[in-house]
């Protein structure tokens, strides 16, 4: 059944944009990306009198226990269990944060309700938002796991690309310059991932928890509200403002309020 369009009806809050939680998120991040970089720096410099003497194999010795010595460094740092703490410590005030504006904006919801309809019994406002409650504290969770995740994956892949840029270097005799531009180009995308990261998450993070709440109050369907920024957007977001769509049936590209995710 195709989506329906509905009459302009009166706007009630809604969820804010996440832009703030975005810069929060890379901010909590930051620290981890630094410490990657200081350990490439690190492994640059050790490396320096490796690859000058290439032809010695104790030297091609050396390479090896330098990259084995950063990739153990690195899997620890970026170990699931080590983020998980982490996460708690930092990411987890983040989602706190959202699923608490998107408690405040049900709130502020229902108040609105109430004042086009002041019959509804108060005791059912206060059972829904209980339950609304319950389900962002799942989603948030969900989100929690997710991202221990999505970090770690960070730190594999920069664990992978630079052990291929140092083994290519010492089996080929690359200069020290070229391993070092390649390695702070390497390092320069687990930044670009994180960032993507934290645009894509943070937005999809109000998106699981306003659906979470919204169906388990009993609403199973939502209006497509497009922001008005039309800049970069995309052509089908813009035909779609005002049109009526089921949490369990998205549009095509299965694409929810606040849900867009990036390219990596």
């Amino acid at each position: 059944m195709p989506a329906t369009r509905l009459k302009r009806p009166a706007r009630l809050p809604v969820l804010p944009a996440s832009t703030a939680q975005a810069a929060a998120y890379r901010a909590a991040v930051r620290p981890l990306l630094a410490e990657l970089e200081r350990l490439v720096e690190q492994l640059l410099a050790d490396l320096e009198p490796a690859l000058a003497a290439r032809d010695d194999a104790a030297d091609g010795s050396r390479v090896r226990s330098l990259l084995s010595r950063l990739r153990g460094v690195l899997a620890r740092r970026f170990a699931p269990r080590n983020l998980e703490r982490w996460l708690a410590a930092s990411l987890g005030r983040r989602a706190e944060n959202i699923e608490r504006v998107a408690g405040a904006t049900l709130r502020s919801q229902l108040e609105a309700l109430l004042r086009v309809n002041p019959k509804i019994p108060k005791d059912a406002i206060a059972t829904t938002l209980t339950k609304a409650g319950e389900a962002r504290t799942t989603a948030r969770d969900e989100w929690n796991k997710e991202n221990t995740r999505l970090i770690s994956s960070v730190g594999d892949r920069a664990r992978r690309e630079v052990a291929e840029v140092v083994q290519a270097a010492a089996a080929k005799g690359t200069r020290i310059e070229t391993v070092a531009r390649q390695l702070r180009e390497r390092v320069g995308v687990a930044g670009s991932r994180a960032d993507l990261i934290a645009r894509d998450q943070t937005t999809k993070l109000s998106s699981q928890v306003n659906e979470a709440q919204q169906r388990a109050i009993g609403v199973d369907r939502y209006v497509w509200r497009h922001s008005g920024v039309r800049t970069g957007a995309r052509p089908e977001h813009l035909a779609r403002d005002g049109q009526v769509f089921r949490w369990d049936r998205p549009p095509p590209d299965g694409a929810a309020p606040d849900s867009g995710v990036s390219s990596s």
